[in-house]
């Protein structure tokens, strides 16, 4: 959603995909010596009324709710 538009975006493909798993499970390698919560594709709030889809999200304590309201470290698009 942009300013509470519906606005299509591009659609993974397979190498997309394997990309996102790899960074991922990079991430949960790391988790014995630093806490990062990982979540691929989760919708973002980045503005009243505007949101975003990030490949990947990383955040430093684990995401609560639908949607949460905290704010990721990291976004890798």
């Amino acid at each position: 959603y942009v300013d509470g538009e519906v606005i299509e975006r591009g659609m993974p493909n397979n190498h997309h995909s394997a990309i996102q798993d790899y960074f991922s499970g990079a991430c949960r390698l790391l988790r014995p010596h630093v806490l990062l919560y990982t979540r691929p594709e989760l919708r973002l709030r980045v503005d009243p009324g505007r949101y975003r889809v990030a490949d990947i999200a990383i955040f430093e304590r684990e995401p609560v709710g639908r949607q949460p309201d905290q704010l990721p470290l990291a976004v890798i698009e």
